[in-house]
């Protein structure tokens, strides 16, 4: 049951004429349920009702530990940007990508949220070179392949650590 009236209230919240008393309501069964996900679908909502400020607020105010403490801060960054305060949501992102027990999803959203808040205060340059340093370290490339033996067979298998045998792979080049 929880779940369903979230995921209605989430989908209601997107309906502008009604953005206002839904998110109000929200707020009160995230009240009723302390639960992470209910509060951040009722954050969502009030920014979608131009209650920017006050979402950054109630997203402040609720005290997660663990994995609900980053989705928090994300989620805080995100409104924080949102609502205009781009240097507030800049050193959240900053002090998020820091941390290197950051899991993979969560540093990819926070490096797609501080590339957006980079652009918007006329740093693409910076966004840029922080794009750049992040496919270099997520792709480094092939090293140098040590041969075991003189002479490979061609139905050894590759020496490039592959798995297949050699004359399908580097021999075929």
């Amino acid at each position: 049951m929880h779940w369903a009236v979230a995921r209605t209230l989430r989908d209601l919240l997107s309906e502008p004429t009604l953005s206002v008393e839904l998110a109000d309501l929200a707020g009160r069964w995230a009240r009723l349920t302390g639960e992470w996900s209910d509060v951040a679908t009722w954050a969502r909502g009030l920014a979608r009702s131009g209650r920017q400020e006050r979402a950054v607020a109630e997203v402040s105010a609720f005290a997660a530990t663990g994995p609900a403490a980053i989705e928090r801060d994300t989620e805080l960054a995100e409104l924080l940007a949102g609502a205009g305060r781009s240097t507030e949501s800049e050193a959240l992102l900053q002090r998020l990508l820091g941390k290197r027990w950051l899991p993979g999803r969560a540093r990819k959203r926070c490096e797609a949220l501080l590339d957006g808040v980079l652009r918007a205060t006329g740093r693409a340059a910076e966004a840029d070179r922080r794009q750049d340093e992040a496919l270099r370290r997520a792709s480094p490339g092939r090293g140098t392949v040590a041969f075991r033996s003189a002479k490979v067979a061609p139905n050894d298998r590759c020496p490039c650590g592959s798995g297949k045998k050699y004359k399908r792979c580097c021999a075929a080049r």
